[in-house]
C-alpha cells in the first residue's frame, strides 16, 4: 500500500557543537532536580550557612560593635584557616545531606523507564552521558561549598586588609581544590548507587551508607589486624587527610602516607565509574 502523508521531516535546527552536549543533559538534569520542591527547600537549606559565618567575619571584624551588644572582643572568632577549614566541614555535611536527596533522581529513572536506550541513540556516548549529569550535581554542590567559601574569603580580606589577602592566600586555595576533591568523589559515587539502587528510599540511605559502611569496615580492619591502613576503606578520612594537608593543619590521628591516601582516592573514582560503566549500557530488547 503506498503512503502518500509523509509529514516527518528531518531536524534542520542548529546542532549543538560534539563537545558540548552533555551539557544538553546537565540542563535537563538540573531542571529535573530543582523542579522537585523538597530539593529546592534542601539546596536553600545549604546555602543559609554562609550567611552565619559572613555575619561572623563582620564581627570579627567590627569588634566595636560586638561591644554594643554586650560580647567581649577576646571571645570573637579568629578568621584564619580554623575558620575556613570548619566552614568547609560544615558545608560538606549539608551538601552530603543534598546528595543524598538529588543522587537518586540522576541515573535510576532513565534505567527504570528504558530511557537510556532513547538517551545513548542520539549523537551522545556514555562519557557525555556521565559527564553531563555530574556536571549537573558539581554545579549545585559547588554553590555550596567552594563558591560561597572564595566569597567569604573575599569578604574578610576587603575588610581585613591587603596584608592579610597575601598571607592567607593558601587558605583560598586549599577552599577552591578541596572543595573539588570532595564534589567529584561524592559525585561519581552518588551516579554509581543511583544507577544500581532503582528505589529511592534505598538509594538515597545507600548514598550516606557507602561512607559509614566503609568507616565500618576500616575500624573493623584496624583492629583485627592492629593496623592503620584499614584508612583507606573510608574515603572519608582520605578526604579530610589532604584537606589537612591543603589547610596546614595538624594530620588526623593514624593519618596514611600522601601518596596512599590520593591513590586511595583515586581507586574509589575507579571503583565507582567501573561500576557506571558496566550499568550504563545501551541494549535493545527484541521479542
Amino acid at each position: 500500500m503506498p503512503v502518500y502523508d509523509r509529514s516527518w521531516r528531518p531536524y534542520d535546527g542548529t546542532l549543538t557543537p560534539l563537545g558540548r552536549r552533555f551539557l544538553v543533559i546537565s540542563r535537563q538534569a538540573l531542571s529535573g532536580i530543582l523542579a522537585v520542591r523538597l530539593h529546592a527547600l534542601a539546596f536553600f537549606a545549604a546555602c543559609l550557612p554562609p550567611l552565619v559565618f559572613t555575619a561572623i567575619i563582620y564581627g570579627a571584624n567590627n569588634l566595636e560593635a560586638l561591644t554594643l551588644i554586650g560580647v567581649r572582643a577576646q571571645d570573637a572568632f579568629a578568621i584564619d584557616t580554623g575558620f575556613f577549614y570548619r566552614f568547609l566541614v560544615a558545608q560538606v555535611a549539608f551538601g552530603s545531606v543534598f546528595t543524598a536527596l538529588v543522587a537518586p533522581a540522576l541515573v535510576a529513572p532513565d534505567l527504570a523507564h528504558d530511557a537510556l536506550v532513547l538517551v545513548l541513540a542520539r549523537p551522545i556516548d556514555r562519557r557525555d552521558y556521565v559527564l553531563g549529569k555530574l556536571v549537573a550535581l558539581a554545579v549545585l554542590l559547588s554553590a555550596v561549598t567552594w563558591v560561597p567559601g572564595l566569597l567569604l574569603f573575599g569578604i574578610q580580606a576587603s575588610l581585613a586588609g591587603g596584608d592579610w589577602f597575601t598571607g592567607h592566600l593558601r587558605i583560598a586555595a586549599a577552599l577552591f581544590v578541596g572543595s573539588w576533591l570532595w564534589i567529584l568523589t561524592v559525585g561519581v559515587v552518588a551516579l554509581a548507587v543511583s544507577a544500581w539502587v532503582r528505589w529511592r528510599p534505598v538509594a538515597t540511605a545507600a548514598v550516606l551508607g557507602v561512607f559509614l559502611v566503609g568507616k565500618g569496615l576500616g575500624e573493623a580492619f584496624n583492629q583485627v589486624l592492629d593496623t592503620t591502613w584499614g584508612r583507606l576503606l573510608v574515603v572519608d578520612d582520605l578526604i579530610v587527610s589532604v584537606w589537612a594537608a591543603l589547610f596546614g593543619r595538624e594530620q588526623p590521628e593514624g593519618a596514611l602516607p600522601m601518596i596512599a591516601t590520593v591513590l586511595g582516592i583515586a581507586a574509589f573514582w575507579l571503583a565507582a565509574l567501573r561500576l557506571l560503566a558496566r550499568r550504563l549500557r545501551a541494549r535493545e530488547v527484541s521479542r
